[in-house]
């Protein structure tokens, strides 16, 4: 045996035995509380506010010019347009790719009316009708 190999087998026995537990071990028993029961302070409530809310957080800094400048950046900011109608047409997409696997149902109808030449003492008229109706699914 080489000496790198004694040396891998040492260790490997000593991180084996440092994971072993002795077969005395019991789990300790930790308290904890079942609900939180201390006072909210400061106006903070329990509550998790409305996704309204959370999309304008800046509001809540009650900072006009903070504000504005917000405004001004996403009436400005083509990316994020361009980002939005990316996203829109993703959707679209999506949904003309999923109309695939829907039933599909084709119909048509036609009509044809013919009269032979000449006089004749009684109208002799041939009506052709079809209709044809498929799903595919």
């Amino acid at each position: 045996m080489t000496e790198t190999t004694k040396l891998a087998g040492v260790a490997l026995a000593l991180l084996l035995a440092g994971c072993a537990v002795g077969p005395d071990y019991r789990t300790p028993e930790v308290s904890v509380p079942a609900a939180w029961h201390s006072a909210m302070k400061g106006g903070l409530k329990s509550v998790s506010p409305e996704a309204a809310q959370l999309a304008q957080w800046w509001n809540g800094l009650d900072d006009p010019q903070l504000s504005r400048l917000i405004e001004q950046a996403t009436a400005n900011n083509l990316d994020l347009k361009q980002a939005q109608a990316r996203l829109r047409e993703a959707r679209a997409r999506r949904g003309i790719s999923a109309a695939d696997r829907f039933p599909t149902l084709n119909a048509g109808a036609s009509a044809n009316r013919s009269r032979s030449r000449g006089r004749l003492r009684k109208r002799n008229l041939k009506y052709v009708k079809a209709l044809a109706a498929a799903v595919t699914a």
